[in-house]
C-alpha cells in the first residue's frame, strides 16, 4: 500500500470516529438530558447528520473489502450522504425552526397591514436593505435619541432594552411565525407620566413657609 493510501486510509477511520463520538455525545445529552425541545430536536438533528457521515468516512476506509467482485465497500459510501440528502426537508426545520430570508419576512409584514409607522430595532445592514427591496419601501431605522410613536420590528423580545422611557412597548407583541421575528406598538409610557404628574401636583400643594 502506497504511504499517502495508507494515511489517507487513517484519516478516513479517525475523522469517522470523531463524527461518530459527537453524534452519540449530542444525541444522548443534549438530545434528551434537561434542554428545551427545540434545542433537542436540533441536537438530533445534528447528530444524525454526524453518525451518516461518521458511517461514509468508515465505508469509503474500507477499501479493501468487497461484497462481491465488482462493487468494492468503498463505492457504497456515496449511499448515505444520498439518503442524507433526501431527508434534508425534514432536518433542516428542526436546525433552523425559522426562514431567515428577508423575502420572508417582508411578506409576513405585509400581511399583517401595518401603518407606515414602523421602525427596526438593530439589524445587519444586509437584511435591512433586503428588507427596503422586498417591501419596495425604505423603513425608518430605530432612534434611541429621537422616538415616535408607532411599531419597532424586533428579532426577540427584548423590546424594553431597545424602546426606553418615557416610552413603552406594548405587552403583546405581534408575532410572526415563519421568520421568527416581533413587532411592537411603541407608545408613551402613561405610568411614567403619571407619576411626573402626581410629583408636580405634589409639589404644587406645598405651601411657602
Amino acid at each position: 500500500m502506497p504511504l499517502f493510501a495508507k494515511y489517507f486510509h487513517w484519516l478516513l477511520v479517525f475523522f469517522g470516529g470523531v463524527f461518530a463520538a459527537a453524534g452519540v455525545l449530542l444525541y444522548l445529552y443534549l438530545g434528551h438530558l434537561h434542554t428545551s425541545p427545540p434545542t433537542a430536536r436540533a441536537a438530533r438533528a445534528v447528530a444524525l447528520i454526524l453518525l451518516v457521515f461518521a458511517l461514509a468516512n468508515w465505508l469509503m476506509a474500507a477499501y479493501k473489502t468487497k461484497f462481491d467482485s465488482r462493487v468494492p465497500a468503498a463505492a457504497c459510501c456515496v449511499l448515505p450522504v444520498l439518503l442524507l440528502a433526501g431527508y434534508v426537508p425534514k432536518l433542516l426545520p428542526a436546525i433552523f425552526p425559522y426562514d431567515i430570508s428577508a423575502k420572508t419576512l417582508a411578506a409576513e409584514i405585509a400581511s399583517k397591514q401595518l401603518s407606515s409607522d414602523i421602525y427596526v430595532g438593530p439589524v445587519s445592514r444586509g437584511q435591512y436593505f433586503s428588507l427596503n427591496f422586498y417591501l419596495h419601501r425604505e423603513m425608518k431605522e430605530w432612534d434611541k435619541t429621537n422616538p415616535t410613536e408607532g411599531y419597532i420590528l424586533l428579532r426577540s423580545h427584548f423590546c424594553k432594552t431597545v424602546v426606553t422611557g418615557p416610552w413603552t412597548c406594548s405587552g403583546d407583541p405581534i408575532e410572526l411565525p415563519k421568520s421568527g421575528w416581533f413587532i411592537y406598538r411603541v407608545e408613551p409610557d402613561s405610568s411614567a407620566s403619571g407619576l411626573g404628574g402626581s410629583a408636580r401636583g405634589r409639589l404644587n400643594d406645598r405651601q411657602p413657609r
